[in-house]
């Protein structure tokens, strides 16, 4: 997976990946942290979840019947690209909107 292709919701579970988590608790999390506005459903999150481990930018590790998910040395990499575009992003569009 390239950064050019990395979308909001990947991005943000790269995130919460600093930490070994488990997908429902991303869910808790990005619902928590976004105060409602923002949600990932079960659906987009498993399938964006497959997608990141297939492109080995993170780990599964299984738990009984939990999938405990940690990024690979790759996807933390890929994140922090991602979050340098994305503060040079804001500052473009603070730039531009004043």
């Amino acid at each position: 997976m390239e950064l050019s292709t990395l979308t909001e919701t990947s991005f943000i579970l790269l995130g919460m990946m600093q930490k070994p988590v488990h997908g429902y608790e991303m869910m808790e999390n990005v619902d928590q942290y976004f105060k409602g506005q923002f949600r990932i459903g079960p659906a987009t999150l498993y399938t964006a979840l497959k997608l990141l481990h297939k492109a080995n930018l993170c780990q599964i590790e299984v738990d009984g019947k939990r999938k405990i998910y940690t990024l690979t040395e790759t996807g933390l990499a890929l994140f922090n690209e991602a979050r340098v575009l994305k503060k040079e992003m804001l500052k473009f569009i603070d730039e531009v909107g004043k």
